[in-house]
């Protein structure tokens, strides 16, 4: 029985009490909303929760690149044994993976903290990337880029102000990841 002072009339909100198909909404451009509900529980102590859910979709990225595309992978740790520990089980995952270098690389450079020991790597397909990350693991001299950044002290010198913010939105304008793998690696976010 719902309770009577509950009073939905006139609200996008109802209470569920049969199932029935869930249709998604489409706002006012005829783009369809994600589906959402709230779910709460009253305890008969007065103890109460609430959680709203939200259904996930998977948005594609905006990409300009194509295959052969040279990506920038980066890895981070708090000391040179971690990053080695990083660097392998990448390895471990890319054999066992058929993701894309460019999904790879959005994942390590969005999805994870940028930590003091830092590696950046460029590679334009899976099989250079192992062969870059077997070459580091046997320190093999190949071109990568390393850096150790003393946490609270990056380097934050050359994109200060509104000089810096230009270089920084040139950088990546024109998709110059050796530089952009050279700041990283120094400090810079």
């Amino acid at each position: 029985t719902i309770n009577p002072y509950i009073k939905l009339e006139k609200t996008p909100f109802y209470i569920a009490q049969h199932t029935h198909e869930w249709k998604t909404l489409r706002d006012s451009a005829g783009n369809e909303i994600p589906r959402r509900a709230g779910i709460s529980s009253f305890g008969f102590g007065g103890v109460n929760a609430h959680v709203v859910l939200e259904e996930y979709t998977d948005v594609p990225r905006q990409t300009e690149t194509g295959p052969d595309t040279p990506q920038l992978i980066l890895l981070s740790a708090r000391s040179e044994a971690n990053l080695s520990q990083m660097a392998k089980r990448l390895l471990t995952f890319l054999e066992q993976t058929d993701a894309s270098l460019e999904d790879i690389a959005y994942t390590l450079q969005k999805g994870r903290e940028a930590m003091e020991t830092r590696l950046a790597i460029i590679a334009a397909s899976i099989n250079e990337l192992e062969d870059k990350l077997n070459d580091f693991q046997d320190a093999k001299k190949i071109e990568v880029f390393r850096g150790s950044v003393e946490k609270g002290k990056e380097n934050s010198l050359v994109v200060e102000g509104k000089a810096g913010e230009a270089y920084l939105e040139t950088l990546f304008r024109e998709n110059d990841i050796t530089k952009i793998a050279k700041l990283w690696v120094t400090g810079l976010e």
